[in-house]
């Protein structure tokens, strides 16, 4: 796709703009929108987001200026379309997208495609995956594109046909809800209910809304008056499939703020990266680098960092952020790993519902229904619940899904198991699993087009268990209580105490694009139909960034370049106070390929002083655990071998060592601990081996 035929739209009210970095969105929302509130009541204004994170925090800052009790009207892009589509004659059922993904694989497995390619390619097991991206990519976009590509083409036949299959069905996905809520409001006279309420919408983060999505706003601000709030070259979703600043598409009266120049060590890095700024004279401060040899390594030095910062500055988990590039990096790898230190998190772009142990037993419990007994499901279900097999008997396994998984929950007691032995953050996340697994159950029996079998469930469970969100469509909100691991996605326009950058090396930032698997990227470059940036030209490359260089040799590989970059900005703009950038050497699992640092942090510290940050200390519950066992076994050894050796053991130290070790066993309430400790002691005396 390229910047051919831009759509420009042209909307009545002002447009705000600002620069890439600087304070919160919510900072710079709130005294235009103390200006809407000179002439409108409050319940007058609706503020409209164009992502829907951090909408709790959003509305606090802008209560803050209302004089009421009455709380301001704040709402996603997708939420507010959802609601003008409930008042339409089909009022879709909206699936989620573990949902849809059932569904696809669904329609998948009755689809006779025609092109040869895609013959093939449907016989490999990513193929599920690779179509469900793009139909979702396509689907949000809306397209109406004739592919000279036969591929394509039918790729884009599919989209259509999957969504027609949805709408027949009386459903609809997230992706769809604002073209259908778009066509409803263009073909029906009578205004849908929503719109009567509000006199003005307050937009914000216009820079990222597509070119539908710009359609719709003007459909819904005919009889309203309109208030946009955007950043110049601050866009990082809407870019991944239209090149250009917002300026080049959106035509409205606009007011440029001038930004004062960034104080901060974090925001004076951010800038640097976003559009070239010059870092100021004074040396900022707040700047680190964690470099360690593996990615694991990495983290937990990460964990390390966490649980020093909390004692020393007394700052909760909540204040704490992990930053990845995209959806395709290790989130969910990162946070087994900090939660193995004993670090809370939170994310939304994976669900970790394959982490989750509540959300596991619930799959045990069907897969031992369907199988009549399968091996492994007994014996996990056996150390969860002893005696399940009076639950789970022969009248159980007949009743509906959803029916006998609701009675599991109930009689063995699960929610008050995870709540006895879970943090009150923790047990809530697996309450939300398991709310979400019975929501599927009862999605595989009520939908149509699907088996309502438990092989059926299973199936849809699993392929739950692997699905992360895509970059360009969530529709959760951040959960506040723990550490925030996620994609620069969800911290654009949010900021905590300190942020920690994963992954800074080449082949990350900048990383080649990963669009799907079913065209390479050759390919992909004379594919300028396709729901993607795949074919830049100079020109483009140059308006959409400022940092892009004059010469321009590849623009393809030029601009996924500088996306990178944005991205890495995004990451830094989000810290207020302490900003790390994280590295590691090699991968565990591929030892002797060594990585290099990003090619942006080679830069910056040609412009910056970093500090670097290493821990021999002990922190985190992780470390600590770590420490403990293998001073178990150094010590031991060093008994078991001083009459071979001839050297001397102080049997005093060994003494206490060993009690200190006791007492954090008898003050700990951590049963793995305990058990781990025991089996190396039987280990280092001989009475266990190691297989």
């Amino acid at each position: 796709m390229s910047a051919i035929g831009h759509t420009m739209t042209e909307l009545p009210g002002e447009l705000h703009l600002f620069s890439p970095t600087g304070p919160p969105i919510e900072e710079r929302v709130a005294p235009i929108f103390a200006e809407c509130l000179h002439e409108h009541d409050v319940g007058d204004i609706l503020v409209l987001k164009r992502f829907p994170t951090g909408i709790e925090t959003f509305t606090d800052v802008l209560a803050t200026h209302v004089d009421s009790v009455e709380r301001p009207e704040v709402m996603s892009l997708t939420r507010f379309a959802r609601t003008i589509l409930e008042a339409s004659p089909e009022n879709p059922t909206l699936v989620s997208q573990h949902e849809r993904a059932a569904v696809l694989a669904s329609v998948l497995s009755e689809y006779e495609w025609t092109d040869s390619f895609l013959q093939q390619a449907s016989a490999f097991d990513a193929f599920e995956d690779d179509v469900g991206r793009f139909t979702l990519a396509a689907a949000w976009q809306n397209q109406n594109v004739d592919a000279t590509d036969s591929s394509l083409a039918e790729l884009f036949d599919f989209t259509a046909h999957l969504q027609e299959v949805l709408a027949t069905n009386g459903y609809a996905e997230r992706a769809s809800i604002i073209p259908r809520a778009l066509e409803y409001m263009e073909t029906e006279t009578a205004s849908p209910p929503i719109l009567d309420r509000f006199d003005v919408i307050l937009t914000v983060e216009v820079e990222e809304f597509s070119a539908l999505e710009r359609r719709f706003l003007a459909a819904a601000s005919t009889d309203t008056e309109l208030v946009c709030v955007g950043e110049r070259h601050g866009s990082i979703q809407r870019i991944r499939n239209e090149p250009g600043d917002i300026t080049d598409y959106l035509q409205m009266e606009t007011v440029v703020h001038d930004s004062s120049s960034p104080i901060s060590g974090p925001a004076q890095v951010a800038a640097h990266l976003a559009t070239g700024e010059a870092p100021q004279p004074e040396a900022p401060d707040g700047l680190f680098e964690i470099i360690e040899g593996t990615f694991a390594d990495q983290v937990q030095t990460v964990a390390e960092e966490i649980e020093r910062r909390r004692t020393t500055e007394g700052w909760s988990y909540d204040e704490f952020a992990v930053v990845l590039k995209d959806s395709s990096s290790p989130i969910q790898e990162t946070v087994r790993i900090l939660q193995q230190a004993g670090i809370p998190t939170a994310s939304i772009t994976t669900s970790a519902l394959s982490d989750d142990p509540a959300a596991r037993e619930l799959y045990h419990v069907a897969r031992y229904l369907e199988s009549g007994g399968d091996d492994q499901s007994r014996t996990l279900l056996e150390a969860r619940v002893p005696d399940f097999t009076t639950i789970l008997d022969d009248e159980l396994a007949t009743a509906s899904v959803s029916d006998a998984l609701t009675t599991w929950v109930l009689d063995t007691d699960l929610k008050q198991r995870v709540a006895s032995n879970e943090s009150r953050l923790e047990a809530r996340i697996q309450f939300q699993h398991i709310e979400r697994v019975l929501d599927l159950a009862r999605f595989v029996e009520d939908c149509p087009l699907l088996d309502s079998s438990w092989d059926a469930f299973c199936q849809a469970l699993e392929r739950a268990f692997r699905y992360s969100a895509p970059d360009f469509y969530s529709e959760v909100d951040v959960k506040e209580g723990g550490v925030l691991v996620d994609s620069a996605r969800v911290v654009k326009n949010a900021s905590w105490k300190a942020v920690f950058v994963l992954n800074v090396v080449e082949e990350e930032y900048p990383a080649v694009p990963r669009f799907s698997s079913l065209f390479p990227i050759a390919q992909l470059k004379s594919l300028p139909e396709y729901p993607a940036v795949t074919s830049p030209t100079r020109n483009e490359v140059r308006e959409t960034f400022p940092t892009a260089d004059d010469d321009i040799i590849h623009p393809f590989s030029a601009y996924y370049t500088e996306l990178s970059r944005r991205l890495l900005a995004v990451g830094a703009n989000a810290a207020t106070d302490q900003l790390y950038f994280c590295t590691y050497a090699e991968n565990a699992a591929d030892p002797g390929k060594y990585k290099q640092p990003s090619r942006f942090l080679q830069q910056l510290r040609d412009q910056f002083e970093f500090d670097s940050i290493t821990h021999e200390d002990v922190h985190s519950q992780g470390r600590a655990a770590t420490r403990v066992l293998s001073s178990v076994e150094r010590a031991l050894q060093d008994v078991r071998t001083a009459p071979v050796t001839g050297d001397d053991v102080d049997l005093d130290a060994v003494e206490t060592q060993f009690g200190a070790i006791q007492q954090l066993l008898d003050e700990t309430d951590d049963p793995e601990l305990e058990a781990a400790f025991e089996a190396h002691v039987d280990f280092a005396e001989g009475r266990v081996r190691r297989d």
